[in-house]
């Protein structure tokens, strides 16, 4: 098209200007401004990305008719507090990954599974949502792309349960899940390194706190979506902090927090958070 390509230096201060305004995330995440916003990127890092854009493999992540950078899946999801994928090229789902690891982690696999079961919801209501046959998960370290057909996942008899049971947990419910029983602590790998709130946290989740204090008191450790948001302000933590520091997803950590009542989680996060209250209340005295 007779359009020249960036040079090496022009390469290098977009990178930059990129990472300064990933600092932005920040304002999104936790509502607050980075201080060193201004600060010019360090070298080491601009490096770092140039050399990952030097192996991207251009011709599977982008398509001439269908192109979605950071695509959402309309209302489908508020169902669980709000998700968004990296990129839909045609009809290929992509999650981007910067892990060092050189294994496919689980969790990833269940997150794309997550967003393909809202791709297809969304389209029962918006059929122009772009309809999804692959998904992939992209290693921008050492560029590459790994691809799995859906078909194998709808084809599986027990995939309409299973996208049922996604689907009637996910939505929002009045209803209030059975009360946990007592579970046997086991040690939680990650400990909080604790920040105090803001005053406005303080104020804006003293009343889940409290209400949490009395289940503590009274029925057990029972968490509530109010009383996760109100933990993980307490901890300056963002969502994608949140959810390493309990080793479990972001749109997890979303879901919950979008969830009324109490939460009826699996043994490892509830004893994550419970570890974490209680290492709160601690330092509160």
């Amino acid at each position: 098209m007779g359009q020249q390509c960036p040079d090496h230096a022009q390469l290098a201060a977009l990178a930059a200007q990129t990472i300064r305004l990933a600092r932005l995330d920040a304002v999104y995440r936790r509502r607050a401004l980075d201080p060193d916003f201004d600060a010019d990127a360090p070298r080491d890092q601009v490096t770092d990305l140039l050399r990952m854009l030097d192996i991207v493999p251009w011709d599977s992540l982008v398509n001439n008719e269908v192109l979605v950078l950071n695509p959402t899946f309309g209302s489908s999801s508020k169902m669980v507090g709000g998700a968004d994928g990296d990129l839909i090229a045609g009809d290929l789902l992509v999650d981007f990954k910067t892990t060092r690891k050189d294994a496919i982690d689980v969790t990833d696999l269940d997150q794309l599974l997550g967003y393909f079961l809202l791709s297809r919801h969304e389209r029962k209501t918006d059929p122009d949502f772009p309809s999804i046959r692959w998904v992939g998960l992209y290693y921008a370290r050492r560029g590459y792309l790994w691809l799995y057909p859906v078909s194998k996942w709808t084809e599986h008899p027990e995939f309409p349960s299973v996208e049922d049971w996604f689907v009637g947990t996910a939505a929002p419910s009045d209803a209030q899940p059975a009360t946990r029983s007592a579970i046997p602590s086991r040690r939680v790998e990650k400990t909080l390194t604790y920040r105090p709130p803001p005053p406005t946290a303080t104020v804006r989740h003293a009343a889940a706190m409290e209400r949490a204090n009395t289940n503590a008191a009274t029925a057990g450790f029972l968490p509530t979506g109010e009383m996760v948001a109100g933990l993980r302000e307490q901890c300056g933590c963002s969502v994608a902090e949140f959810a390493d520091l309990i080793q479990v997803t972001p749109t997890t950590v979303r879901r919950w927090e979008a969830r009324r009542g109490h939460l009826n989680l699996h043994a490892a996060p509830w004893e994550a958070l419970q570890a974490l209250y209680r290492e709160i209340r601690a330092h509160q005295g």
